[in-house]
């Protein structure tokens, strides 16, 4: 949903925002339970790529959320793909570890099931924004 000026609307952002903090909290957690490896004083090579993956991830879908409620038709399908790879994506590693998930319960299904339902809403209003987007820039050009 987009306001008049063709920019994205604060439940964008909400969606976007909760699709971030149950991705994280999910990653977070599976790093805690030893699923991204054995805990150790030192990084394996394996453990750093993910880390820095990940960080780089979650930095670039912040990135495209900031140029994308300015305007940017490009950020927004960014953040279309972003949210479907980085939140979706955890979510579904639910076939793993179906309900109800060993690790940690109850966390475990909570983080799987808030990543699938505000991953795939986030890929939703983002289309939805960036559809609105292409209509009023094509307004402003005819």
């Amino acid at each position: 949903m987009t306001n008049v000026s063709g920019r994205p609307s604060k439940r964008w952002l909400l969606v976007h925002t909760l699709a971030i903090q149950f991705s994280l909290g999910h990653t977070t957690l599976d790093w805690h339970l030893g699923l991204i490896g054995p805990s150790s004083a030192t990084l394996r090579a394996d453990q750093a790529l993910i880390l820095v993956l990940g960080a780089t991830l979650y930095a670039l879908w912040a990135c495209t959320l900031a140029l994308a409620i300015q305007g940017s038709r490009a950020a927004m399908l960014a953040t279309l793909v972003l949210c479907a790879v980085v939140g979706l994506g955890t979510g579904l590693t639910i076939v793993f570890c179906p309900p109800p998930c060993s690790g940690a319960p109850p966390f475990g299904d909570i983080t799987h099931l808030g990543s699938l339902v505000f991953g795939a809403w986030g890929v939703y209003e983002s289309w939805r924004a960036f559809k609105r987007m292409q209509t009023a820039h094509a307004r402003l050009r005819a």
